[in-house]
């Protein structure tokens, strides 16, 4: 039951001295019913609001739906956690001492990991075969030193084990053997039996504080009680010493993938130690090679430095007298240079003041082109807003003319051109739904066949109006068979008295007469067919069916006052007719209107139309979510790869062609 916040919610009862006839106003979330609407109006707004919490997970901010839906689901994971791994943690508990929920969870995880216990069903792989079988532990057969063995994984090394184990699906590889003695790494358990979310939920349910919130977590008396925790011993459910929790210990996946290291390198040292005095011998050339190299080099060095100190003092000598002369050409030039320099200057002075001119020009022109441009810009940002603005269709400015209607030329007036594809598309999706006899109608209805149907009139044609309708009614009354145990065959049919037909205008005569026929016709189906089955009796042919046809409409088309008075005075006129002509003299209004209201309770009665339907829809979301998820996924690759990165890869894909 939903928690009210954190409070338990009892639900209201009815009072004891409540006669039958007085009217309740009831509520289908909870199956409650109130006397008063304003006591049923305030309970429906309690039980929409989110204010209720789930009692087995503790979410909160739920409506009260969806916390019974919650439970439900949380309950139905629960029951797949079998009785004995219930036991197996409950008594694990009793040697754990102030740990957390977080911290039992992970030492409950790693514990049960790799460790079967007596009772339990798994699943083995004898004389290391890939093929699974299934089997029952029967005993737990512990390594013979365990006492002197380190702990390892809160106890002995879990794959040390040995299980007996009783084979379920006797084998021919067993030669008749029952139990047979297996080690741990040939044992498995079923996928998911044991996972992470439901250990936390088993923990909610069946563990509590001791005194505070802030206690130690302790097993609740009622799941001590239930199963029998206190009178459980450890050799009942295991063998070899107790687990220890309060050492620290290590992961035993770690552990195994040491051990597989360390086998694969005490394989690799017998190879390694035959080659280790090669090894050495090839290390003692390399290093005098290496010296007798370095000594070569410095002699060449030594040598090269006493060739430099000679070739600079003879090139000394040399210089010297290059540098006088190049002196005296330097003091003549110097003077030329001056008299040059006066010329230029009268000629820069001349030529500065035309680029200075030309210069301010220059920038005048830029500043001009840069207002132009900012003017530019910004017309173009207030035209992209206005374009961006959200506004009515006919408000736009690249509206066109609507295209010329090209009328239908039909037998089929314009009002029912609409009902007519309907009943048509209806008729093609679900055809093998409907009890068509054999090579009667063809699996693919047209426009042009269905105005033919419309059109028939032959009594004794095949594939006609009245195949069609004898088809629909044959649908209808099997499924309505095979609910039979449903109410919905006895239809609660009230009397009208003459006082009832005031609402309607007393100078229309053919709604008073409608009115008059339908209270006739009531007692009339009634009295003889109050039952689907006795109209299921009745034989149907091209000859029948009309009368058939007028007393399903008169049980199905009762007027309690949930429908609207026009609709009821045009099936009532519609019966009327039917009393009077057959339906091969009824026009085309008269006949879609039928099958019409024929192929709507097929809709209402017909399960396996309806499960198609919801399927069709859901398929329909799914491919909706989907094509979402590639849109996304597309953008997501636009904004990762640029334009300029995908045109080099369509060039060098070229490229390569």
């Amino acid at each position: 039951m939903p928690l009210l916040g954190k409070e338990e919610f009892c639900l209201k009862s009815l009072p004891d001295k409540l006669s039958s006839d007085e009217q309740v106003f009831y509520c289908h979330i909870t199956g409650e019913a109130f006397l008063s609407y304003d006591e049923y109006f305030e309970r429906q707004f309690l039980y929409s609001s989110l204010l209720w919490t789930c009692s087995v997970t503790g979410r909160t901010g739920l409506t009260y739906s969806e916390a019974l839906k919650s439970e439900q689901e949380s309950k139905a994971l629960l029951s797949t956690i079998p009785t004995v791994l219930q036991k197996v943690m409950l008594h694990l508990m009793t040697y754990m001492n102030n740990f957390s929920t977080n911290v039992t969870l992970s030492i409950l995880i790693e514990y049960t990991n790799l460790r079967y216990f007596i009772g339990e069903h798994v699943q083995i792989s004898p004389k290391n075969k890939n093929k699974r079988i299934n089997g029952i532990i029967r005993d737990v057969i512990p390594p013979e030193n365990y006492e002197k063995s380190s702990s390892i994984a809160y106890g002995i090394d879990p794959l040390a084990y040995n299980y007996l184990v009783e084979c379920v699906d006797q084998p021919d590889e067993l030669d008749g053997d029952e139990c047979i003695v297996i080690p741990a790494a040939r044992i498995s358990r079923s996928k998911f039996l044991l996972t992470r979310e439901k250990i936390r939920l088993f923990l909610k349910q069946h563990l509590a504080p001791k005194n505070g919130r802030y206690e130690a977590l302790s097993i609740k008396e009622e799941s001590l009680q239930k199963f029998g925790v206190d009178q459980l011993t450890w050799e009942d459910i295991f063998k070899g010493p107790t687990p220890n929790f309060s050492d620290d210990t290590l992961i035993v996946k770690a552990l195994s993938r040491q051990r597989h290291t360390e086998e694969c390198n005490s394989h690799n040292n017998d190879s390694l130690n035959e080659n280790d005095e090669n090894h050495e011998n090839e290390n003692l050339i390399q290093v005098s090679k290496k010296k007798s190299s370095l000594l070569s080099l410095q002699k060449q060095k030594l040598i090269r430095r006493g060739a430099k100190l000679g070739n600079a003092n003879n090139n000394s000598s040399k210089k010297s007298k290059k540098d006088n002369k190049l002196k005296r050409q330097s003091l003549k030039n110097k003077s030329g240079k001056v008299n040059r320099k006066k010329r230029t200057n009268s000629d820069a002075t001349d030529s500065n003041a035309t680029q200075e001119s030309k210069s301010s020009k220059q920038k005048d022109d830029d500043k001009d082109l840069k207002n132009r441009e900012r003017e530019c810009r910004k017309q173009y940002e207030e035209d992209l807003k206005n374009w961006t603005e959200k506004r009515d269709d006919l408000l736009c400015d690249d509206l066109l003319p609507l295209p010329q209607v090209t009328p239908i030329d039909c037998d089929i007036p314009s009002e029912l051109i609409g009902d007519a594809l309907v009943i048509i598309d209806f008729l093609n999706v679900f055809h093998e739904f409907l009890a068509f006899k054999e090579n009667t109608f063809p699996s693919h209805l047209t426009f042009d066949y269905f105005i033919k149907i419309l059109q028939d009139n032959d009594v004794n044609a095949r594939a006609g109006f009245a195949d069609l309708i004898m088809a629909i009614l044959r649908t209808i009354f099997q499924s309505n068979m095979k609910d039979a145990h449903d109410g919905n065959e006895d239809l609660k049919i009230t009397d009208n008295n003459n006082e009832d037909f005031d609402i309607f205008n007393a100078d229309n005569d053919e709604e008073s007469t409608a009115l008059q026929v339908n209270c006739f016709a009531n007692h009339f189906v009634t009295t003889y067919f109050s039952t689907m089955e006795q109209l299921v009796r009745l034989q149907m042919d091209s000859f029948t069916v009309t009368e058939i046809l007028r007393i399903y409409i008169l049980k199905t088309r009762n007027f309690d006052g949930k429908r609207t008075i026009k609709i009821c005075a045009d099936d009532m006129a519609l019966v009327m007719r039917l009393a009077a002509q057959t339906i091969f003299e009824l026009n085309k209004n008269d006949r879609i209107k039928i099958l019409k209201i024929l192929l709507d309770d097929v809709v209402v009665q017909v399960a396996e139309i309806r499960q198609k339907i919801e399927a069709s829809m859901d398929e329909m979301v799914k491919l909706k979510i989907r094509i979402r998820h590639l849109n996304a996924s597309y953008t997501r690759w636009l904004r990762e790869n640029p334009i300029r990165q995908r045109m080099r890869k369509k060039k060098s894909s070229n490229n390569d062609q």
